[in-house]
């Protein structure tokens, strides 16, 4: 009888807190009723489907960024190579300009050395010009006046060489 008892006021109390829920949920707007468990079924499946068909999506998606990512790496390596190709051309193209300069530099020591040596030619061909051949004759004498200038020479050498032994 004690048992039977328990169970009584047990489900007594389990019936009370299920209208207590029941009450609750009115105020709400919850009721519960067997339709409204298939239209929660319809709804989940409506859901899965959706979730279904937004997993294919994301797979499409996916795909695509595959895509597009494999495509923008190869751009990336090729803005690297034309990057690399650009400097390197601007660093040729400032070295051309140094070696520019240098050869400005170096036709205007050009352009002087040429006005220099065209001075040089213009005295050498007024020498050349004002230059007279001396005469047989002239060259006859100085040639003598060598040979005497040669002699005294070699007999003051001796001389000094004789005084040195004294």
């Amino acid at each position: 009888m004690e048992r039977i008892r328990l169970k009584n006021t047990v489900i007594k109390s389990q019936i009370i807190k299920a209208k207590k829920q029941l009450i609750q949920r009115e105020q709400l707007g919850e009721d519960l009723r067997p339709v409204d468990f298939y239209q929660l079924k319809i709804q989940r499946d409506e859901y899965r489907k959706r979730i279904r068909q937004c997993a294919v999506y994301i797979l499409q998606i996916k795909k695509v960024i595959g895509h597009y990512n494999t495509a923008l790496t190869k751009h990336k390596r090729k803005l690297g190579h034309l990057t690399n190709e650009f400097n390197s051309i601007v660093t040729e193209i400032n070295s051309n300009k140094l070696q520019a300069k240098d050869l400005e530099l170096k036709c205007l020591m050009n352009k002087t050395e040429i006005k220099f040596a065209e001075k040089q030619v213009k005295l050498l061909k007024t020498l050349m010009d004002d230059y007279e051949v001396p005469t047989i004759l002239d060259l006859v004498k100085l040639k003598k006046e060598l040979r005497t200038l040669e002699k005294t020479f070699t007999n003051l050498k001796r001389y000094v060489n004789v005084e040195e032994i004294i």
